[in-house]
C-alpha cells in the first residue's frame, strides 16, 4: 500500500468493506436495529457512525502488531484469549451468514434452491481462499467502490418515489410519538450493531496499522472509513423509514426500494452478492490463517472452514441477523468498554 492518501483512502475501503456485508447491504441490519425505533433510530445510526470513527482512531493510536497482542495491551491474558475466541467464532458464523444471505438472494429473485446458492458463494470464497491475500486485496480494492455506489444509488432511488412525511404518519414505528418510544432501547441497539462489528473490524486495524504509518495517514482513514458507514447506513436508514412497510418481513429488504425493472434487479443482486462475497472471504480468510497457523494445511483449513460455514449459513439468513449478531453484540461490548478505559499512550510517529 502506497504511502500518503492513496494509502489511506485503500486502508478506508477495506474498512468499509469489512463492516458491510449481506446484513448491512440486504438492509436486514438496519431494519433490526436502527429502522424499527423510527426517527430515534436515525440518532443511533450517528452515534454508531462517530463509534467507528473513534475505534478507528485508538486501535491505530495503539501498539502490537497483531491482534492478539493488541488484546494483551487492553486486557490480562486470560481476558484476551477469551475475546479472541470469541472473535474467531464470531467470524465463523458471519462467514455462515454471507453464505445463507447468497442463498436467500438467489431463491427470492433468480427462483434458485436455497441451498444451491449457498454452495455456488462456497465454490466462489473457497476458490479466494486458496489463490491467497493477493486475491482478498484485490476483490475488496475492487469491490468496495462498486457497493457504496450501488447502495447510494438503490436509496435515492426509493427514496425519490416515496414521500418521507406521508410515511412518517402512515407507518407504524414512526407513528409512535417520541416521547413514547424506549428512552435507552435505540441507543443499546445502536451499541450493540457497533460491538459485534468490533470482533472482526479491530483485525483488520491492526493489520492496517504497519502500512500506515504517519499520524495523518491513520487519521485520514478513521474519519473518511468511519464516516463513509455513516452517510450510507443514514441514506439507508431514511429510505427504509419512507418504505418500512414494504420492506419489514422481507429476507432482503432493500429489493422493496426497486423499480420493477429487470436490468436495475439484476445489477442489484450482482453487487449484493459481490457484498457478500468480500465480507465472507475476509472474515473466513482470518479463520483459516487461524487454522494455519496451528499447523494444519492450507487445503484441510480451507475445507473444514467451508463445510463449518456452510452447516451455520442453513440455519437461515434472517435468524442469523436477527439472533445470533446481538449475542455478539453483547460480547463485544466487553471489548468496546476496554478500548473506551485504555490509557495507553497514542504511537503515532
Amino acid at each position: 500500500m502506497k504511502k500518503g492518501i492513496p494509502g489511506s483512502l485503500k486502508a478506508a475501503a477495506i474498512i468499509v468493506g469489512s463492516v458491510i456485508g449481506a446484513g448491512f447491504a440486504s438492509g436486514q441490519e438496519v431494519m433490526r436495529f436502527f429502522t424499527s425505533y423510527g426517527v430515534k433510530g436515525l440518532g443511533s445510526m450517528v452515534l454508531s457512525g462517530l463509534l467507528f470513527i473513534w475505534i478507528c482512531y485508538r486501535v491505530f493510536a495503539g501498539t502490537g502488531k497483531e491482534y492478539k497482542t493488541y488484546l494483551r495491551t487492553l486486557m490480562p491474558r486470560r481476558a484476551a484469549v477469551v475475546i479472541e475466541g470469541i472473535t474467531l467464532i464470531f467470524m465463523m458464523f458471519s462467514y455462515g451468514a454471507m453464505l445463507s444471505g447468497s442463498g436467500a438472494l438467489m431463491e427470492q429473485e433468480w427462483g434458485w434452491n436455497y441451498f444451491s446458492g449457498i454452495l455456488l458463494m462456497l465454490a466462489g470464497t473457497m476458490g479466494v481462499f486458496l489463490a491467497g491475500l493477493s486475491g482478498l486485496v484485490w476483490i475488496n480494492t475492487i469491490m468496495v467502490p462498486l457497493i457504496v455506489g450501488m447502495l447510494l444509488w438503490v436509496c435515492l432511488s426509493g427514496l425519490s418515489r416515496t414521500s418521507l412525511p406521508i410515511a412518517y404518519l402512515q407507518t407504524s414505528p414512526l407513528s409512535i410519538p417520541w416521547s413514547e418510544l424506549p428512552s435507552l432501547a435505540f441507543l443499546w441497539d445502536g451499541l450493540l450493531y457497533t460491538s459485534y462489528n468490533l470482533l472482526t473490524l479491530i483485525p483488520v486495524l491492526c493489520t492496517l496499522r504497519a502500512v500506515l504509518p504517519s499520524k495523518k495517514e491513520k487519521i485520514t482513514a478513521s474519519v473518511a472509513g468511519g464516516g463513509i458507514l455513516l452517510i450510507i447506513s443514514f441514506i439507508l436508514g431514511l429510505a427504509s423509514l419512507a418504505n418500512y412497510d414494504t420492506m419489514k418481513g422481507m429476507e432482503i429488504p432493500i429489493f422493496a426500494l426497486l423499480e420493477d425493472e429487470q436490468l436495475q434487479g439484476l445489477m442489484c443482486c450482482l453487487l449484493l452478492l459481490a457484498a457478500m462475497l468480500t465480507t465472507a472471504i475476509s472474515d473466513g480468510y482470518i479463520c483459516i490463517q487461524y487454522l494455519q497457523r496451528r499447523g494444519m494445511s492450507l487445503q484441510i483449513s480451507v475445507c473444514m472452514i467451508g463445510l463449518a460455514g456452510g452447516l451455520i449459513g442453513s440455519l437461515g439468513f434472517s435468524s442469523l441477523v436477527g439472533k445470533v449478531y446481538p449475542l455478539f453484540g453483547i460480547l463485544g461490548l466487553g471489548l468496546l468498554l476496554a478500548i473506551g478505559l485504555h490509557r495507553e499512550k497514542e504511537q503515532f510517529h
